[in-house]
């Protein structure tokens, strides 16, 4: 008995011991996140009042400060492409148009500033082919978020899998009669599923592709990285690459469909999730 009572006076001491250093921490990581939020709000809403009063600089500025506090938001990233759109700065607004697209594809007024920055822009493409995956990607993937298309996996599979379960219950308890016949809404199940798995399978190999906007009026691409290379060809702000990895201050390029080549960081903004690496994508 006086085993027992040490061994829970020795637990109650150890759960003490644990909530003594547990809740001083749970109150400073919630205490951070309330400055945080507090210091974004503060930026944000100087950012808003920059912008109303056209004071575009102002407003670049806060809207900025304000992502470096929550580098996810999305009015945040919307409000500072506005900002460079009336700035005249339209490279830099479609890098940032793409980003709110890229972080809430729902955004209908995104797609449209990004449709009138590209428009001020000389925009010229390069010569390239036409791929099936930037096909997609263009009409289909960009569309929605990655939870639509998991939504759109998982329904699709739940109803195909109820339409053959109810059947083959039907069949079993057929005995002698003639089985029922196959059903067809079964088969368009298993269709609509198929395809809903093949758009899940795109967005994630989309997903894992790091793209960014070049944000300078024009900037040469050349065969390496370094100053003095041979130059391969020319691209334009506005223009969406396929970042394919990272070396020092260079990045290697892609034109979707077209040539690769080398330009300096400084010449782009990355405008997807996934950060480019030393490593070839």
């Amino acid at each position: 008995m006086v085993k027992l009572f040490r061994l829970r006076a020795l637990r109650i001491a150890r759960i003490k011991l644990a909530l003594a250093v547990l809740f001083p921490c749970l109150i400073f990581i919630f205490s951070s996140l309330t400055l945080h939020a507090e210091d974004f709000q503060t930026q944000f809403n100087a950012g808003i009042a920059a912008f109303n009063s056209q004071k575009w600089d102002d407003s670049i500025l806060d809207f900025r400060q304000a992502l470096k506090w929550d580098s996810t938001n999305i009015a945040a990233h919307y409000n500072l492409a506005l900002s460079y759109l009336k700035k005249e700065n339209y490279a830099l607004a479609a890098a940032y148009f793409r980003k709110t697209i890229e972080l809430s594809p729902g955004v209908s007024e995104a797609r449209q500033g990004l449709e009138k920055a590209l428009a001020k822009l000389e925009n010229k493409t390069i010569p390239h082919e036409i791929e099936f995956i930037e096909t997609i990607r263009n009409t289909a993937l960009m569309a929605a978020s990655p939870y639509s298309y998991y939504f759109l996996f998982g329904l699709s599979f739940f109803i195909t899998s109820w339409i053959w379960l109810t059947y083959l219950g039907r069949r079993r308890r057929v005995i002698d009669a003639e089985p029922p016949p196959l059903p067809i809404s079964g088969f368009l199940g298993g269709l609509f599923w198929g395809l809903a798995t093949l758009l899940l399978i795109l967005k994630v190999i989309d997903m894992s592709i790091s793209r960014g906007t070049i944000i300078e009026s024009q900037v040469a691409v050349l065969a390496s990285p370094g100053e003095n290379q041979v130059e391969l060809f020319s691209i334009y702000g506005g223009n969406e690459v396929i970042i394919r990895r990272a070396q020092d201050d260079w990045l290697q390029i892609q034109y979707p469909g077209g040539p690769s080549g080398w330009i300096k960081k400084e010449s782009l903004l990355v405008t997807t999730a996934i950060e480019p690496t030393g490593k070839g994508l």
